[in-house]
């Protein structure tokens, strides 16, 4: 910052969970010009009237409003939330500037050793996880770890239970040869699929979770890009910068390749933004300046390359990262293509826009499909199947009681059934020893009787 003639002292801390970042601010406990919390905290705090609305952008924030990518900033526009202390709605786009995003899906190793085990083929398995509902197949039974998190886990319960459903509306709206073909009302009902969150369909949610417990592994919150890795599971629902991390380790140290997926029916798109929780002390200006500067697609490129989370920036040197990164010409990407046809190309015109001048295809290896690449950037034809799940509001407290109770009994039945049958054979061990013991008694009482006789 010494750069634009400001001297900032920057305070950096980090929490476990939104709600632990949430609790330290509404206890008083902190205070911070800028937290970078997730959509669905984004949109309690403005609920909860805690956040300070950000000054208009063309004059506060030139970098973030011209590069940030037209996707995600019409993504910001569509999403709303009413302050409770005013009683009005105003949309994210108001409090929140775009830092990180990405989306939830499937990791997996399809050369997994019990795969193999069983004989399930690696295209039988790329075959399989284009569909949720998979991970209730008893083929892939204590294979499978899903997320220690309430609304990621819920989010995966919704998805089966309203599978033929969305199915029905993606043959009405998806089929480009109807007249009803419509992606952005297609988005529009799923995105309220995705959002139902009444006591009937919580309950219902759970027990289609209740049923898959019995097939998993376990639940992890962040061992699991390790544990694909090392062979413990080979079915992990993950975040996409996570698995991005474990497609890396594995290609380096067990020279395995692991593939990421959103299942065809859709899933999770999620963002991550800064806001300004109201404070007397907030300095509004420093914060819209530091938003700002972060904002710069060279900054955002260095940010992008630590974290390894997808940046909500886009501008020429995301672009030459992303073609550095993943285009078979790799450093020469400018350079023209001789053979295309015998590469996949992979279009990243919807996330760039009229942020860069320069190509946004990206020409990669057929078996590089479903890498890294497709975990960073879903395809542009995919992306009206991913959704935004909001705060739940007042429902928040049939998940919570959902998954307070799916938790408790954390124990698969055949894990429950073992533990009974060795308490009914201890019990049986112990009534035998008893009854011998007291036979004995007897025996030996007879002896003295006849003894004294």
């Amino acid at each position: 910052y010494e750069s634009e003639g400001k001297k900032v002292s920057v305070i950096y801390d980090t929490f476990d969970t939104n709600e632990t970042m949430l609790n330290s601010l509404q206890t008083g406990k902190s205070v911070y010009d800028l937290v970078c919390p997730s959509d669905y905290m984004i949109q309690k705090m403005i609920v909860n009237d805690m956040l300070e609305p950000l000054d208009p952008l063309a004059s506060h924030m030139p970098n973030y409003l011209q590069y940030v990518s037209p996707y995600l900033k019409e993504v910001f526009e569509n999403i709303e939330a009413t302050n409770k202390v005013t009683n009005t709605t105003h949309k994210v786009s108001e409090y929140a500037v775009g830092y990180m995003w990405g989306t939830l899906g499937l990791l997996y190793n399809p050369s997994f050793k019990t795969f193999v085990n069983h004989e399930i083929t690696e295209e039988e398995v790329h075959q399989d996880l284009k569909d949720w509902n998979s991970l209730w197949h008893k083929k892939y039974k204590n294979t499978i770890s899903l997320k220690d998190s309430m609304r990621d886990t819920y989010s995966v319960g919704v998805m089966r239970l309203f599978d033929q459903e969305i199915k029905n509306l993606q043959a009405t709206y998806l089929d480009e040869t109807l007249a009803t073909y419509d992606q952005v009302t297609y988005n529009e009902l799923l995105t309220q699929i995705f959002n139902r969150s009444d006591l009937e369909t919580v309950n219902k949610v759970k027990d289609e979770l209740m049923v898959l417990k019995e097939n998993i592994y376990g639940f992890e919150t962040d061992s699991g890009k390790q544990d694909i890795v090392t062979g413990k599971i080979g079915i992990n629902l993950a975040w996409s910068g996570d698995a991005v991390y474990a497609m890396d380790q594995a290609d380096e140290e067990i020279d395995t390749a692991l593939y990421y997926v959103i299942p065809e029916t859709g899933g999770n798109v999620w963002f991550d933004g800064w806001v300004m929780p109201k404070s007397d002390s907030l300095n509004k200006d420093l914060a819209q300046k530091f938003m700002d500067f972060v904002s710069r697609p060279i900054n955002a490129a260095q940010n992008m390359d630590y974290i390894g989370y997808s940046s909500f920036i886009g501008g020429e040197e995301i672009n030459d990262l992303i073609h550095t990164w993943y285009d078979i010409r790799e450093e020469d990407w400018q350079e023209p293509l001789v053979d295309p046809e015998n590469y996949v190309a992979y279009d990243l015109t919807y996330f760039f826009g009229d942020t860069v001048t320069s190509e946004t295809i990206i020409y990669i290896n057929e078996e590089d499909v479903n890498r890294q690449l497709s975990a960073q950037y879903p395809e542009g034809s995919k992306i009206s199947r991913l959704a935004i799940m909001n705060d739940f509001g007042d429902n928040n407290a049939h998940i919570l009681k959902m998954w307070e109770e799916f938790k408790a009994s954390s124990l698969p039945t055949w894990a429950i059934i073992l533990i009974v049958i060795a308490i009914i054979t201890l019990l049986g061990f112990g009534s035998f020893f008893i009854y011998q013991k007291k036979a004995t008694q007897k025996k030996r009482s007879a002896r003295r009787k006849t003894t004294k006789a």
